[in-house]
C-alpha cells in the first residue's frame, strides 16, 4: 500500500458531523459496501464548511479527505 494514500486518509481535518447542514448526500456502494455522508454548509454560493463520515476501506477514506 502507497504510504502517500495512508497520510491522505489520515487528514481527519473534514471527517467530522455537520449539525446545521443546509446540503447533505448519502452514498453506499453496492460493489463494495462503503458507505459515505458529506454534509455541506453552503452561503452565498460558497461552501463554508464541510463534513464527511464514513465507514469504508482506505481508499474511500483517502478520497473523502
Amino acid at each position: 500500500m502507497d504510504l502517500e494514500i495512508l497520510q491522505i486518509a489520515a487528514d481527519t481535518k473534514y471527517n467530522k458531523d455537520i449539525k446545521n447542514f443546509t446540503h447533505k448526500s448519502n452514498y453506499k456502494s453496492k460493489m463494495c459496501g462503503d458507505e459515505i455522508e458529506i454534509s455541506l454548509i453552503i452561503k452565498d454560493k460558497k461552501v463554508i464548511d464541510m463534513g464527511y463520515l464514513c465507514k469504508s476501506c482506505i481508499y474511500c477514506q483517502a478520497s473523502a479527505s
